[in-house]
């Protein structure tokens, strides 16, 4: 087969085909722009979400600490002559925002841990208290001792004393 015309080149050169992202500084801070919409776009999310849960909860008031006014006046720049941008102010809600998720999460975590060895823990007991319980004797009889031991630490629970189980 035979090709008519010349072979031709693809648009973007080589040189640009590599870049993991667009724009550069020479080409005027595109992926800078990007990165700020994007912080800017998760910031509105955000306040879109606390609206959402504030309006759930029966909260008519919103959350203070969340308005750009009141961290622009909590925060103090580093530059005193300078102030800082919405996209700075923006990230630091987001990632303090970020951090009491993480927070929050991991004291569920423990607080499940916690539980779960208490359970196992109280299932353990009773299981053990169970199958001394159903001793039988070698005629089908129960067996009097376990069941005058827990009689006795109930006594003594009741009396204030400690419990004395002789196994």
């Amino acid at each position: 087969m035979a090709r008519n015309g010349p072979k031709q080149k693809s648009t973007k050169s080589t040189k640009d085909s590599y870049k993991p992202f667009l724009g550069n500084k020479k080409e005027g801070q595109g992926f800078a722009d990007k990165r700020k919409k994007k912080a800017a776009y998760e910031y509105l999310k955000l306040l879109k979400k606390e609206k959402q849960s504030a309006a759930h909860n029966g909260d008519t008031e919103a959350p203070k600490h969340r308005t750009l006014d009141f961290l622009h006046s909590q925060t103090k720049s580093p530059r005193p002559g300078k102030k800082k941008s919405a996209f700075t102010v923006a990230e630091k809600i987001a990632k303090k925002k970020q951090e009491e998720k993480q927070a929050k999460k991991k004291k569920a975590l423990q607080s499940k841990r916690e539980r779960d060895v208490a359970l196992k823990d109280y299932k353990e007991r009773k299981q053990q208290h169970h199958l001394k319980l159903c001793k039988k004797t070698s005629r089908g009889q129960p067996v009097m001792r376990y069941q005058m031991e827990l009689l006795l630490d109930r006594i003594h629970k009741q009396k204030g004393g400690g419990s004395s189980s002789s196994t």
